[in-house]
């Protein structure tokens, strides 16, 4: 039996201790790497240690010695030696290799994104274990670039790198043992978890690999590999497995990615599930399984060696059988996240902690910063803020506060306006945010100028980008948004008065599924939406009065239920339109003054699809809303749900329970007058009623003063037969039309009796 207990988890950066049990005495020629060490660098002790990882790695005896590394951040490429094992994860003052706790010593090797991180070539022996391995950038491995080498790579967390292949680790003629590490937020064209290329045949177990982007594999590519992939959970990605020309061996994997396909060009492996693994918060950086995980005792034990141990040192196997993943239930229930809420105000300070309003940092960056150390949130005043901010993994940035709210659901961005201003010194916001994991919303973003996104830049990072004003800014690919190798999400956002040769609006360049739906893209510079070797799902959006369309090369946008109308140019190049796109202008409230509300006889109205709509609009109003006054709730092109006017309803009126007794014939509803609004303005002949749609039944109703109140009120008559009300129901709805063509909807309780 697996005991309860309940655990939190404050920290992003996941600590693991060995997978393996090793001697405890230290190696008879230790190596010391200490960034702080006070004394002469000779590193055969701490105090005096080396301050480079590499130094202590070029120093060490191949096959005699290990290097150990001492908590800190490293700023530094490390170059492996055959033979030799690097260890992170100590305080400085272990005499045994067994007391280190990855847990409270996090030990980061940083690259600054000038390159692969970790680079191993001709190595067969050795190890690299118990670090944080991030921000690496190159052409392959941005994390860990592995050539003819067979390292093991364990207890490592490896996030926030990019690459063309193998953002978070890539293998070309290797066999490395990959196993309980949390390989995390990276990106790449191919493999933004593992690229696998050339002759590979790495053991791949019990790593958890979310959050990672590619157009390919965005957990796993295996290209002419056979690696054997087991025990992992391979789960929130762009997409799962990618195989082609290799043997790949899949056992007892979870492989669950919503938003792309689990596995491509390879099947599901024996005794692979693919089912929600039910993690705590991979959206916040914790991978750990909650206790109705179907992935406990769901793994293939043959791989599990004696004395293994998971990402938080607890012994393999607990139960029936090994668990699938890095992590090994015990039974925890785990906290959820966020771990941490940074508010951001201008009257604030920086040296802050900023855990509430009256200590705020003062800038959008210190709170990001802070909010990605722990995996949280951003909350950030109304002001304008002169910083051009990189959005980081885990860190999720909303504005639109007053400075006092203690829920998101409080803020108001429309009321509380929150600028990020980029005052033409680059682009204003450049995620470096992983799959689905960072975002910003509720900001207008204005005046950046770069090469590539003025407004947003998004370079093998796909976040969240929802609920914004995006104008006023330049580039020469993508004045609003540019988007390369990437697959961010992007909604409800208004995007004007931005300028570029390629993509004024949005530049979508080698990148794929980046989803663009319900944004008014309109009055940019150039083309609303350029696509270059790009296949965006491009669904619900206005995009008028640009100097032109959407245009394509080379790519396969599935474009759907799109308003495209830029009478200066042209509406599509290269591309046709796509089902249920229209060309009608989309009558904007003003146009001229820049609101782009619709208009109640716009054409946009109930003309888009449900399907992946998000679910309130620009406004924070849900969606979708019966905008036409038929009974239907269909979601509106762009950015702002068309809202009816709301109207007070009595169902059976002068009956306090409403109630409907469904052996009746007639059903009596009555449209409230008052004080602003006057019922003799509605079309009688409009008004649909229940589930149903049922009409008037007279075709005319009655204009009375329903509930004595001075004022002529409208009460119609429904069959019950035609209403759709049905027993257990305990509200209804009427929509229609005023005489002038708005449309009206409102609601009342009701009590159903079948006699």
């Amino acid at each position: 039996m697996k005991l309860l207990r309940t655990r939190s988890f404050p920290m992003v950066v996941y600590a693991f201790v060995l997978l393996l049990v090793v001697s405890s005495s230290a190696a008879a020629g230790t190596v010391y790497v200490k960034w702080d060490s006070p004394g002469p660098q000779h590193g055969n002790s701490w105090a005096t240690a080396y301050h480079t990882i590499q130094q202590g790695i070029n120093d060490a005896d191949v096959g005699n010695e290990e290097v150990w590394v001492a908590r800190g951040t490293y700023l530094e490429r490390i170059i492996l030696k055959d033979g030799v094992s690097v260890y992170g994860g100590f305080a400085g003052t272990e005499t045994e290799r067994g007391q280190r706790d990855f847990r409270s010593n996090e030990t980061v090797i940083d690259r600054q994104q000038s390159g692969s991180v970790v680079t191993a070539s001709n190595v067969t022996t050795g190890a690299i274990d118990g670090f944080t391995i991030r921000n690496g950038r190159a052409t392959s491995g941005g994390g860990i670039y592995c050539y003819y080498s067979s390292p093991a790579i364990s207890n490592n967390t490896i996030t926030g790198n990019s690459a063309g292949w193998g953002g978070g680790i890539y293998c070309s003629h290797s066999s490395p043992a990959i196993s309980n590490n949390a390989i995390t937020g990276n990106s790449a064209c191919q493999g933004g978890g593992i690229c696998c290329f050339y002759y590979s045949s790495p053991a791949i177990s019990n790593n958890a690999i979310t959050g990672n982007s590619a157009c390919q594999g965005g957990g796993i590519c295996c290209g002419r590999s056979s690696p054997a992939i087991s025990n992992n959970v391979v789960v929130f990605n762009s997409s799962g497995i990618y195989g082609y020309s290799g043997a790949p061996v899949l056992r007892n994997n979870c492989v669950y990615n919503p938003d792309g396909l689990n596995y491509s060009g390879i099947s599901p492996g024996a005794g692979d599930i693919q089912v929600d693994p039910k993690l705590c918060s991979v959206e916040y950086g914790n991978a750990h399984i909650q206790p109705d995980s179907p992935c406990i005792d769901a793994g293939y034990d043959s791989v599990v060696q004696p004395g293994w141990l998971d990402m938080d040192g607890q012994g393999r196997i607990n139960g029936a059988h090994v668990d699938i993943g890095a992590d090994e239930s015990y039974g925890e229930q785990w906290q959820a996240g966020p771990y941490v809420i940074i508010r951001v105000s201008t009257s604030g300070n920086d040296a802050n902690d900023g855990l509430s309003w009256a200590s705020a940092k003062q800038t959008v960056q210190a709170g990001i910063d802070a909010a990605s150390a722990a995996g949280g949130e951003v909350w950030v005043a109304a002001a304008t803020y002169n910083e051009c901010v990189t959005l980081r993994l885990y860190a999720y940035v909303y504005g639109g506060f007053a400075g006092t709210e203690n829920s998101r659901d409080e803020r108001n961005w429309v009321s509380n306006l929150t600028v990020l201003d980029g005052s033409a010194a680059g682009s204003v916001v450049t995620p470096n945010a992983g799959y689905r994991a960072g975002g910003i919303d509720g900001f207008t973003i204005r005046n950046g100028n770069a090469q590539y996104g003025g407004g947003v830049y998004c370079d093998s990072s796909s976040p969240v980008i929802s609920n914004n004003t995006i104008t006023g800014n330049s580039a020469y690919q993508g004045g609003g948004i540019f988007c390369a190798g990437s697959s961010a999400a992007i909604s409800n956002n208004i995007i004007t008065g931005n300028g570029a040769i390629y993509g004024g609006g949005i530049y979508c360049g080698w990148s794929s599924p980046t989803k663009i739906s319900n944004n008014t893209i309109t009055g940019n510079s150039g083309t609303g939406i350029y696509c270059d070797h790009s296949s965006p799902a491009i669904s619900n959006n206005v995009v008028a009065f640009n100097w032109s369309g959407i245009y394509n090369f080379d790519g396969a946008p599935a474009l759907r239920n799109n308003c495209v109308h830029n009478p200066g140019g042209y509406d599509y190049s290269g591309i046709s339109k796509g089902a249920g796109d229209i060309p009608d202008d989309p009558l904007f409230v003003d146009k001229e003054n820049g609101d782009y509300h619709l208009r109640f006889d716009s054409p946009c109205i109930d003309a888009g699809t449900n399907e992946g709509a998000p679910s309130t609009d620009l406004d924070g109003n849900p969606r979708p809303a019966d905008g036409n006054g038929d009974g239907l709730a269909i979601t509106d092109i762009g950015a702002y749900e068309y809202q009816p006017i709301p109207v007070t309803i009595d169902v059976a009126p002068g009956d306090s329970a409403n109630i409907i007794r469904l052996r009746n014939r007639l059903i009596l509803v009555a449209i409230l007058s008052d004080s602003t609004f006057d019922a003799r303005w509605i079309a009688p002949t409009s008004v649909v009623f229940g589930p149903g749609r049922a009409v008037e039944v007279h075709g005319r109703g009655h204009w009375e003063d329903v509930n004595r109140d001075g004022l002529i009120d409208l009460l119609l008559h429904f069959l019950c037969s035609e209403s759709g009300i049905a027993p257990g129901d305990t509200s209804v709805s009427l929509s229609g039309r005023l005489n002038s063509g708005e449309a009206i909807h409102g609601s009342d309780t009701i009590t159903v009796l079948s006699r």
